[in-house]
């Protein structure tokens, strides 16, 4: 009975600790993301400075001549010039036969091959696992249990505000729309340029997530039967699961 209401007392207390929301914060300017992740309240952080850099085209140094190098004279020649052919030597017990007239069987020359292991049963490919995954309706469920993730975890607050251009009007069109579908308000604090390339855009994004949420999602998802199926087929398993 005591053992029943200690697991009844950890079971308990996992519960709770799956329920405290674990809060994000992303900033982000120029070439430079700054991540924070705060666990039970802020009794444990963790924060990350990620700093992009333009990648600077270094001046394409001319091509040495390969022909003039020692090596590589050296290598051409071994490639032009053949090498003898080396007589391979022959065993003594076959050149003691040979002597006395016993013919010798090529047979016993080859070494005594070494017994093949069982074919395993092929695995099934990835093509038709994606094929069984579209047709058995397991695409429909990670696409429905992708959207619910993306729901819960998305960002409550955020801010941004500087310029924003791509350099091309479509693309900057584009990217603007995208803005105005996902974080609105954060579109309309952005000054967007379509004539020219430039980005001062900075701000931020904080949201939070329950752990107890997302391991709800993941079972569901395994639980399916689309997802069974699927396991069982990857196994090698019929299509009916």
């Amino acid at each position: 009975m005591m053992a029943l209401e200690i697991l009844g007392a950890l079971l308990l207390l996992l519960l709770v600790l799956l329920l405290i929301p674990v809060t994000y914060s992303v900033g982000f300017q120029k070439w430079q993301l700054a991540i924070g992740i705060r666990l039970f309240f802020g009794l444990f952080s963790k924060h990350r400075d990620i700093i992009f850099h333009e990648e600077k085209v270094e001046d394409e140094k001319p091509e040495e001549d390969i022909e003039d190098k020692p090596n590589n004279r050296d290598l051409h020649k071994a490639v032009e010039e053949p090498s003898e052919e080396v007589e391979q030597p022959v065993a003594d017990d076959d050149l003691k036969e040979a002597e006395m007239g016993i013919p010798v069987m090529e047979e016993e020359r080859e070494e005594k091959e070494i017994p093949s292991e069982p074919d395993k049963q092929e695995e099934v490919s990835l093509l038709a696992q994606i094929r069984f995954a579209l047709d058995n309706g397991l695409a429909e469920e990670l696409l429905s249990a992708a959207a619910r993730l993306l729901s819960h975890s998305f960002p409550r607050k955020y801010h941004a505000e500087g310029s924003l251009g791509l350099g091309d009007p479509m693309d900057t069109g584009v990217l603007c729309g995208m803005f105005y579908t996902l974080l609105p308000k954060a579109a309309l604090s952005i000054q967007w340029v379509y004539t020219e390339r430039i980005c001062t855009v900075k701000g931020y994004v904080r949201g939070r997530i329950i752990p107890l949420y997302v391991l709800y999602i993941a079972l569901r998802l395994a639980a399916s039967k689309p997802a069974r199926e699927f396991w069982h087929f990857r196994q090698g398993g019929n299509d009916n699961g």
